[in-house]
């Protein structure tokens, strides 16, 4: 991996060949006046902090993963509700 101003570019070897992938970033402006990097996924073109894979990289949206956690954003009522937790009144 060779990382640079504009992207990074992935080397991969198989079968004594070399294979080269450039993914650019994409920057998006912070609340402060800076800029935050992200990876351009080569298969949605949107910006995205991990890629996933290793013939071809993708973003999770475009893999169809979904690493979210059932609940976790319900509030406590809602998730003892969804487990079958009985209630107190």
């Amino acid at each position: 991996m060779l990382a640079g101003s504009k992207g990074v570019q992935f080397i991969k070897r198989h079968d004594g060949q070399l294979y080269k992938l450039a993914v650019p970033y994409v920057f998006t402006p912070t609340r402060f006046g800076g800029q935050r990097a992200w990876f351009q996924c080569p298969g949605c073109r949107q910006g995205c902090r991990v890629l996933y894979g290793t013939n071809s990289l993708r973003c999770r949206r475009c893999r169809g993963r979904n690493f979210g956690c059932v609940g976790s954003f319900d509030s406590p009522t809602t998730r003892d509700l969804s487990s079958g937790t009985p209630q107190r009144s």
